[in-house]
Parts: C-alpha cells; sequence; structure tokens
C-alpha cells in the first residue's frame, strides 16, 4: 500500500485509511464485514476518534466489541485515534489534562494496551 508523510516529517502511514465514524449503530456483522472487506484490500490502517459517535467511545467500544481481536490480530493492525474536541464550548481542549483523560478512556473502549497514532482533532 503507498504511504505518505504525516505532517511535514513523518512518519509514514498509509494513503488510504478506513475511518470507523458512526459504527455505534452497526452490528457486530456490519463491523467485522466493514473490517474484512477493508483487510482484504489491504487497508491495515484504522482510524477513530473519540467523538465518533452518539457517545464518546462508543464507537471505539463498538469496534472492539464486535471484532475481539486477539494480541496477534491486533499486532497486524494500527489504530490511529483522534481527541480534542468537546461537545461544549469552547470546542476544544487540548490541554495535557484533557488528552490524557480522552486517551485514557479510548484505550479500554478499544480493548488495547496501545494506540499506533494519536491526532488532535482539529
Amino acid at each position: 500500500m503507498r504511504t505518505v508523510p504525516l505532517g511535514p516529517s513523518g512518519p509514514d502511514v498509509p494513503a488510504v485509511v478506513a475511518g470507523m465514524m458512526r459504527i455505534d449503530g452497526k452490528s457486530d456483522e456490519d463491523v467485522r464485514a466493514l473490517y474484512t472487506a477493508a483487510r482484504s484490500v489491504g487497508i491495515d490502517f484504522f482510524d477513530h476518534a473519540d467523538i465518533y459517535a452518539r457517545e464518546l467511545h462508543s464507537a471505539e467500544r463498538r469496534f472492539a466489541e464486535a471484532l475481539r481481536l486477539s494480541p496477534s490480530e491486533r499486532a497486524e493492525i494500527s489504530i490511529q485515534t483522534k481527541a480534542g474536541i468537546v461537545p461544549d464550548g469552547p470546542y476544544f481542549d487540548f490541554s495535557y489534562d484533557h488528552i490524557v483523560a480522552s486517551v485514557g478512556e479510548s484505550l479500554p473502549a478499544l480493548q488495547t494496551d496501545h494506540v499506533d497514532r494519536l491526532l488532535l482533532h482539529p
């Protein structure tokens, strides 16, 4: 898969990423079908954000619950998530406390001990 630099100095990331926005309303079968279709064409990079659903972190949770990836399966993919948008004004919070708290909720929601990329969501 072709890669592109993430920002002016890299690192390189795949040019095609599977976005997981709004999957919280999908069935396990639907999420697995989306994941399998992505993997079958070589996509191994899955994009999330804490706000990608009706409730904070629920799309991340839906992804993990539907797939129940084994440690070896998890090692084959990259997971990116984003933090920084807050639903009530001032609408963005890039403070240390907010980012740490958001990641602290993303990790168990995704049922993983790490994310491969963390972005501040503009």
